[in-house]
């Protein structure tokens, strides 16, 4: 009994080298990776935001005609219809805060932030982030 503990810690051991060896191989992440996954961090930003907006209008049929990420660290810059409105509305998420078309402190944020500046479109990933969330059955 006593040779059968040394074989499972040596072949214990023998696993956490070999996987110490591939991250060290792996190594440290590229600057490309890094990009991708602060990309991919603001797209869950957006996301979440999308779901906040959802929430606050009350009606999960509301559809994102642009969603657009202002820089790696700006705000995410929404326009939305409600269905049976005759327009799109707009949104801000910047810092945690959803300000909304019919908010009075919404129209300054709009024009520093969003109106006639470039950002990355990300509407379909939301778009996309929204169906997934929908389908997944709540807990």
């Amino acid at each position: 009994m006593s040779t059968s503990k040394p074989k499972i810690l040596l072949g214990g051991l023998a696993l956490l080298a070999v996987a110490g060896l591939a991250a060290a191989c792996k190594g440290p992440s590229t600057e490309a990776q890094r990009n991708q996954q602060l990309h991919q961090g603001r797209i869950h930003f957006a996301l979440r935001g999308a779901l906040l907006l959802r929430d606050r209008t009350h009606n999960p049929g509301l559809k994102f005609s642009r969603v657009e990420v202002m820089g790696d660290d700006g705000p995410i810059c929404y326009s939305f219809r409600v269905p049976g409105a005759a327009q799109d509305e707009s949104a801000v998420l910047n810092d945690d805060k959803l300000l909304v078309s019919d908010e009075s402190a919404f129209a300054p944020l709009w024009q520093e932030d969003c109106a006639q500046k470039p950002g990355e479109d990300v509407t379909a990933d939301v778009v996309l982030g929204l169906a997934q969330h929908d389908k997944t059955p709540s807990q």
